[in-house]
């Protein structure tokens, strides 16, 4: 049974057949971190990729999240009761503020929503006591500071702050009233005021005067636990982590400033010996001096992440545990006072894939880059030889990893060659360095490969590098046709952001080497140059990214490029439409010239040359005038992702995205093995506008979803094995997901072997066609993965049609929708409760591409509903909303029901549907519920 998990689709306990399923690697984004004060073993963690908590001090973590109506919040925002056992609240991606009593085995909705997005590092929560009354203190970026006396049900601004903005807040731990909350200010005139104090539980406020503080706020506060009056702030410009050690001696009335500064604080607990913490710098003499102690506090040895959060054991120092959460390097616990840290990551699925890259000959060598770390190092590159992954990064500068490439010539070899590219820094000198990184063996090692790449005061200058590929003919000796087969390869090729000279006058979006990486040119001549506009603004390529080779012909190449204005409007929320060529370019003479080839390719609103930005680019190496490319309109996010095809080399291109429903394709892959097949993958918005991966067996001429496991962030990055095609990997916000494709002649997402175990002897309709060549009807059951059915006492004779408890069939009667996809029951017991509600026979999910409108038969076999079944959605009441996701009376689209037979009436963009109305589709998940007398009152 798929649950919900990741938005529409988790890792289930046991994979069902046709599933994705998640391995790691661990680590990565984690927001905060915090220990349950009265059970010291549990741990509360908040990632990039949702809610974890960990039962053994960190040792193991599992994700935390039953009863979150979307699960997997990205923002970060949570607290505990500081004296309570499992007392804590969390503020999802939504704005809906949940308690949980129970550590996080469960969490319900306060019935409280902050409009202001709070996220982590513009919103905090707080708990605090007042006497034995509880207080909850919420302040948000644009929101201000709310208090709430309901444990969270309500909130009501703070009238004494009215105005004022506010986004951090910190209380004191109790018996103490002394508040403090920051208040940055962006206008400074004379004293500047970047925090207010309260020493009266929050009744008055005073603005506390810190000199030199402009566009500054208070970012984190502790206190002594030696002397209640002595009061530690991190003090910084509030839209970064980083802030001053500032000390009170006189409970924040006044403060002075150290040289030392940090993201995080941490002390023992009230009545304790004088402790501070800042980072992994300790400091026994009350902030005075502070001795570092990080070791281990590192990615590869030499880069140092950069710390998000740092929690003690509720019983430190006695007991001398530590954990520091960080920005992009994961979760590190001391046990011994931080005289050394190791990683402590097990099961905590936050990292951001971006890259992929399987071994040619040995599909278990697995290689991913992390992304997205553009100013705090992580792990960069993992590797997985077999089971299990772990970095691989000695010597690898780079904070992130955007692209990985194999030498296919040195694949037979024990340490085959890998380039790497992304953008990093060099620990030594402090300076960027150029984002291009070579292994010669197997990514054991690594070196800087940046020769040629020109530099400004603060290092290299070509920021990001995206692609890297490789000339495949391009060894000493090439044979007379084909690929070289002895190596290495020399001619290499990578896209970047580039540089900006004097007049707009660009280079270095795309880069050439001819010795294997050793030096590097500037390659992209033809590619325009800025193009001035009025009041200084300006047009311009600000970089390329994907880059595809002619494997027949390699002077042959096509780059997809991003366009931009720089001139905001503030009004629409936009920028102006830029008004360059861009899109894609082809080159004919080995990355020499370059010219525009983006005819039919959708252009910006008011732009004649602008193409949408090309973020993905896929050749076919059978037919190398056939490409594909994939268009982002970054001013409207919603509609599903454009694809497009050219069978011309890009003289002409023509839309090739039908079946596509999620938007934002970030990746393209041909499976070289199969003429016609390639995959797509989509980042997606958020619950209710899911990303996914994508397959067509027909060149583009259609697609079906094949998305059931994935979260709804997916994906950003796929690679297959070449030794065995049918195995697909996917990177996404929580690591590399992983499918077995499983034969599915009918492309709903069930494999033939399923269906064809179902009622009837997989004819469940009854229609004499199997279900498994109907791409209009799927059937399938919680558990199917493991059962054959077998009607008991006829082993080999099929049951009367509509005796199989357990199993069901959605089948299209109607509409102009070809198929149904991603059919699958899905788990409730992650979900919040369905007050009044039972659901026995679970969830089920059905995904109609191309479907303005259809007519959906639901049959239960073996089932019988009668008074007190009604149908019920849980997903958003507005679709494309996931603000509204919930539990909804689903009676509006029931036509009918007959005995075990429901039939439903839907419509793209209508009540029912996940999906808005711009992707022309139809996502629903939901299924019959019984109400009774004993669920009246929410009990289950």
């Amino acid at each position: 049974m798929i649950g919900l998990g990741l938005a529409l689709a988790a890792m289930p306990a046991a994979a069902a057949p046709g599933s994705w399923t998640g391995s790691g690697p661990f680590g990565g984004q984690i927001h905060a971190v915090a220990a349950d004060p009265a059970v010291p073993d549990r741990l509360y963690a908040a990632t990039r990729n949702g809610f974890f908590r960990s039962l053994d001090a960190g040792a193991s973590w599992q994700t935390a999240e039953t009863g979150l109506p979307v699960p997997r919040p990205w923002n970060g925002v949570f607290a505990t009761d500081p004296d309570a056992a499992g007392l804590l609240w969390l503020i999802d991606a939504q704005g809906r503020l949940h308690r949980s009593t129970d550590g996080a085995s469960s969490w319900t909705e306060t019935g409280y929503r902050n409009d202001f997005f709070p996220s982590a590092g513009r919103a905090r929560l707080a708990a605090a006591r007042a006497g034995s009354a509880r207080v909850l203190w919420l302040a948000t970026r644009g929101g201000g500071l709310s208090r709430s006396d309901d444990d969270g049900a309500t909130f009501a601004p703070v009238a004494a702050l009215a105005g004022v903005e506010a986004e951090y807040v910190w209380a004191a731990p109790s018996p103490s009233t002394v508040l403090l909350a920051g208040t940055p200010e962006t206008a400074c005139a004379g004293t500047t005021f970047p925090l207010r104090r309260s020493v009266d539980g929050g009744v008055t406020w005073t603005a506390v005067a810190v000199a030199g503080t402009c566009q500054q706020s208070l970012l984190a506060a502790a206190r002594s636990a030696a002397d209640p009056n002595r009061l530690y702030a991190l003090i910084g410009p509030y839209y970064q982590r980083v802030g001053q050690l500032y000390v009170s001696v006189d409970g924040g009335a006044s403060w002075s400033a150290t040289a030392h500064q940090g993201a995080t604080l941490a002390v023992p607990r009230s009545g304790g010996a004088e402790r501070l913490w800042l980072d992994t710098q300790l400091s026994t003499d009350g902030g005075a001096t502070f001795a570092p102690r990080a070791a281990g506090v590192t990615t590869n040895g030499e880069h140092v992440p950069q710390p998000t959060d740092l929690a003690v054991h509720p019983n430190y120092p006695a007991v001398p545990t530590l954990w520091l959460a960080t920005e992009s390097g994961g979760l590190y616990a001391s046990s011994n006072d931080g005289s050394s840290w190791a990683s402590s990551n097990a099961g905590l699925a936050a990292t951001n894939i971006r890259a992929l890259a399987v071994h040619p000959l040995d599909g278990a060598r697995v290689y991913a880059g992390y992304g997205d770390a553009a100013t705090s190092p992580s792990p960069a590159l993992y590797r997985r030889l077999g089971s299990g992954w772990a970095a691989a990064n000695i010597g690898l500068d780079a904070y992130q990893v955007r692209g990985i490439t194999l030498d296919p010539t040195t694949a037979t070899a024990s340490s085959p060659t890998l380039y790497a590219v992304g953008s990093g820094e060099d620990p030594a000198t402090g300076l960027r360095d150029g984002g291009l990184y070579k292994s010669l063996d197997g990514g054991a090692t690594w070196s800087t490969i940046d020769a040629g790449v020109p530099s400004n005061a603060f290092g290299r200058a070509i920021g990001i590098v995206r692609t890297l590929i490789a000339d495949p003919r391009s060894c000493v000796a090439p044979p007379v046709s084909g690929p070289c087969v002895s190596g290495p390869l020399r001619t290499l090729y990578a896209t970047a952001t580039g540089t900006r000279g004097a007049g707009g006058v660009r280079a270095w979006r795309v880069l050439k080497s001819t010795d294997a990486g050793a030096s590097w040119v500037s390659s992209d001549s033809g590619l325009p140059h800025d193009v001035p506009g009025p009041d200084s603004s300006y047009s311009t390529i600000s970089g390329a990214v994907p880059l595809v080779i002619d494997p027949a012909n390699p002077s042959t190449l096509y780059v997809g490029t991003f366009a931009q204005n720089n001139h905001y409007d503030p009004v629409s929320g936009t920028y102006d439409a830029p008004q360059i060529a861009s899109g894609v370019f082809r080159s004919t003479d080995g990355g020499a010239n370059w010219v525009h080839r983006s005819h039919g390719l959708p252009r910006y609103p008011g732009s004649a040359d602008a193409a949408l930005d090309v973020l993905a680019l896929a050749i076919d190496p059978a037919h190398p005038q056939t490409l594909w490319a994939s268009t982002i309109d970054t001013n409207n996010w919603t509609g599903p992702g454009s694809l497009y095809k050219t069978v011309d080399g890009g003289a002409n291109w023509v839309l090739a995205n039908a079946g596509i429903t999620a938007p934002d394709t970030r990746a393209l892959l041909v499976d070289t093995a199969t003429p016609g097949t390639l995959y797509a993958a989509s980042g997606g918005l958020d619950a209710a506008n899911p990303g996914g991966v994508f397959k067509s067996v027909d060149g583009g001429a259609s697609w079906r979803s094949i998305s059931l496991g994935l979260p709804a962030s997916s994906a950003t990055a796929l690679a297959l094995d070449p030794a065995d095609p049918a195995i697909l990997h996917a990177g996404t916000g929580g690591g590399v997901f992983t499918l077995e494709q499983l034969p599915d002649a009918d492309g709903d997402g069930i494999p033939d072997s399923v269906e064809d175990a179902g009622p009837n002897g997989g004819d469940s309709d009854g229609d004499g066609i199997r279900d498994a060549l109907q791409a209009t009807v799927g059937a399938t059951a919680s558990g199917a993965a493991a059962a054959v059915w077998r009607p008991e006492g006829a082993a080999s004779t099929p049951a009367p049609l509509g005796a199989a408890p357990g199993w069901f069939t959605v089948k299209l009667l109607d509409g102009d929708c070809p198929q149904l996809v991603d059919v699958a029951p899905v788990d409730t017991a992650t979900l919040p409760g369905d007050a009044g509600h039972a659901h026995p026979f679970g969830l089920l999910r059905f995904e109609a591409p191309r479907c303005p409108g259809a007519t959906i038969e639901v049959t239960y076999h073996g089932a019988a509903f009668g008074s007190g079944w009604s149908w019920r959605l849980y997903g958003p009441s507005t679709p494309g909303d996931a603000a509204t996701i919930g539990w909804h009376d689903a009676g509006a689209v029931v036509i009918t029901q007959i005995a075990n037979r429901w039939k439903l009436a839907f419509a793209a963009g209508g009540f029912g549907s996940y999906r808005p109305a711009s992707t022309g589709s139809i996502l629903f998940i939901g299924g019959p519920a019984r109400q009774d007398a004993i669920y009246a009152d929410g009990f289950d």
